[in-house]
């Protein structure tokens, strides 16, 4: 029996804009170079063990309105798969979604020239891929979203927030139990979903990002289904949350470092094998590594040092700094804010890709009091707010972002 073999990658995220570093002469983006090259080392790897299809579970964009240079990257990794007889299939991430409803998705205009060899599934739908092996059949669930229950369900539109995050991944696996209804078994079944698995080990980065607003799916209610493999996105630490039984369901992570939180995790893809066993498919897989720019933090206690630049100077000197983005964490004493000469600093730092640093004295300043404000989630709390402005809205998808990117910022720094 023909083994299927597939790539499984997720959160590519064409378009980050953490430690961006622009080139002097010709303003390149030097940052997304680290994401293209993070693709093409998992793709090629990918090519060279002979894969049938490759799967892109998700926010291979990191916004929902790409810039040419982004799709340039998309579609060359599209030619590249192609001339090696590779499919591929994309998936729709929470990134790609457009502000408003009704405006199209970042993929739409792929969708409709209709590639041979490419599927864009932005739908719950189910779909079959012939390959040389074979085929496949996949069902697939884009980032599952309030507007989707509400166009479905309009009687639904007034139902509070949390009582339908309670309930809403229900109603997106009845979908799924629907189209199942057709299923034989004939073929491989692979689940193409890009959600948050209410067992999964979440990034740092995912901590900050997620709202609140989450449709959480229990691992319990998917493994009901006769699926062969899941290949999850949206989560960027790899991980199979079934330890393979009665299927594998993998995250397979995101490429690219983002931010600090992820400095030690490892990243790259999932290569998946299918085969027959005893009249049943079965699935088994490896993680191939690819080589993300390295993310370095600094510890320097710098408190009652007489010679404070010359600690500094040795801690930057017994670590590989350089191409590396780093940060140096300084802990003074608030009498010794002019400890740190930053001239200096700046002249250590210089063979890093990027660095910033961050002083934390013993005495913090006091927070100023706000009864009745959470402030362990306050992007929860700005979202709320912006429910409560009509004007805000229609753009509050884009507001969010606005603010998320603004952690991811902060979080880089501290």
């Amino acid at each position: 029996m023909p083994i299927f073999r597939l790539l499984h990658i997720a959160d590519v995220h064409l378009g980050a804009r953490t430690y961006r570093k622009l080139s002097p002469g010709t303003l390149e983006d030097l940052r997304l170079r680290d994401f293209e090259r993070a693709l093409n080392e998992i793709l090629d790897s990918a090519i060279s063990r002979d894969i049938d299809i490759a799967l892109f579970a998700g926010d291979t964009f990191s916004t929902p309105y790409p810039s040419p240079d982004l799709q340039n990257i998309v579609y060359s990794a599209i030619k590249k798969l192609l001339g090696n007889g590779v499919k591929s299939v994309f998936l729709l991430g929470n990134h790609e979604l457009p502000g408003a409803t009704r405006k199209a998705h970042t993929f739409l205009p792929l969708k409709s020239l209709e590639l041979p060899g490419v599927k864009v599934a932005d739908s719950i739908e189910s779909f079959t891929l012939k390959t040389k092996n074979g085929s496949l059949d996949f069902i697939s669930l884009p980032y599952p979203t309030k507007s989707w229950i509400f166009r479905k369900y309009p009687r639904l539109t007034n139902t509070p927030v949390e009582r339908l995050l309670s309930f809403g991944y229900k109603l997106f696996l009845a979908e799924v139990a629907k189209l199942l209804r057709t299923y034989r078994g004939e073929n491989p079944l692979i689940f193409l979903a890009h959600i948050f698995v209410s067992d999964a080990i979440v990034s740092g980065w995912n901590r900050e990002y997620i709202s609140g607003e989450e449709f959480y799916f229990p691992r319990d209610a998917i493994n009901r289904f006769p699926f062969t493999y899941a290949a999850l996105g949206h989560i960027h630490r790899f991980q199979d949350l079934n330890q393979g039984k009665p299927f594998p369901m993998v995250y397979s992570g995101s490429l690219e470092r983002i931010t600090f939180s992820e400095q030690d995790e490892r990243k790259g893809g999932v290569i998946v094998e299918l085969y027959r066993e005893e009249s049943a498919w079965k699935a088994r897989y490896e993680f191939i590594r690819v080589h993300p720019r390295n993310f370095i933090t600094i510890e320097a206690d710098l408190r009652d040092e007489k010679e404070p630049v010359s600690k500094l100077a040795h801690l930057i000197a017994s670590r590989n700094i350089k191409d590396a983005i780093v940060r140096v964490n300084i802990r003074l004493r608030r009498a010794e804010g002019k400890a740190v000469d930053m001239r200096e600093l700046s002249r250590l730092m210089s063979p890093a890709f990027d660095w910033r640093t961050q002083i934390f004295y013993d005495e913090p300043l006091r927070q100023p009091e706000s009864p009745g404000f959470d402030w362990g989630n306050p992007i929860s709390a700005i979202a709320r707010y912006i429910d409560t402005c009509p004007e805000l809205k229609l753009e509050k998808n884009n507001l969010l972002e606005l603010v998320r990117e603004l952690y991811r910022e902060i979080e880089g720094q501290t």
